[in-house]
C-alpha cells in the first residue's frame, strides 16, 4: 500500500529523532506500524460478498422456504396449527391449542401425507424401528386407536 500523509509525518519525526542517522530499531517499529495500519485498513474495508457465498445464502433461503411449505402442508394434513403446531400461547390462529387433531385435517394434504402411512401400517407385520421410537415405552393412548389404524401385528 502507498504511504499516507500520516506515514510521511511519522517518518519525518523518526528522521528528526535520529538526526538523520537512521535507527534500525525505530525503522523496524515503523515497519510494524505500517503493517498494523495495513491490516486495520484491510479488516475495515467494505467487502462485496463473493458469488459463492451469495449462492449459498440463496440456496439456504430456498431450502428454508421449502421446509416451511412442507411443515405447513403436514400441519394441515394432521389438523395442527400451521403457524405454531400448538406450541405458542400467543399464536393468533390457535392461542397455543393447535396441536395435531385440533382442526379438521385438510383432505388433500391428509391424502398426500397421512393416508399412505395408514395403508403401510395396516400391511405391516411389525413396527419399523426409528430413532424416535427406540427406547420409549408404548403409548397408553394406543388402546384408543381404532383397529383400522393399528399395526397388523397389534390385532392378533
Amino acid at each position: 500500500m502507498p504511504d499516507t500523509p500520516n506515514h510521511d509525518r511519522t517518518a519525518a519525526i523518526i528522521n528528526a529523532m535520529t538526526n538523520g542517522q537512521g535507527d534500525s530499531q525505530l525503522e523496524q517499529t515503523l515497519a510494524l506500524l505500517r503493517q498494523v495500519r495495513d491490516l486495520r485498513e484491510a479488516a475495515t474495508a467494505p467487502r462485496k460478498p463473493s458469488r459463492t457465498s451469495a449462492n449459498v445464502v440463496r440456496s439456504m433461503q430456498r431450502q428454508i422456504r421449502r421446509m416451511e411449505e412442507h411443515s405447513e402442508m403436514l400441519a394441515c394434513a394432521l389438523g395442527a396449527c400451521p403457524a405454531c403446531w400448538g406450541s405458542d400461547p400467543d399464536c393468533r390462529q390457535c392461542a397455543g391449542e393447535g396441536s395435531p387433531g385440533f382442526f379438521l385435517p385438510d383432505e388433500a394434504c391428509f391424502d398426500r401425507f397421512v393416508l399412505p402411512v395408514i395403508r403401510k401400517l395396516t400391511q405391516t407385520e411389525r413396527r419399523p424401528a426409528s430413532r424416535f421410537s427406540q427406547n420409549r415405552p408404548a403409548s397408553p393412548f394406543r388402546q384408543d386407536i381404532p383397529n383400522a389404524f393399528k399395526f397388523k401385528g397389534d390385532l392378533e
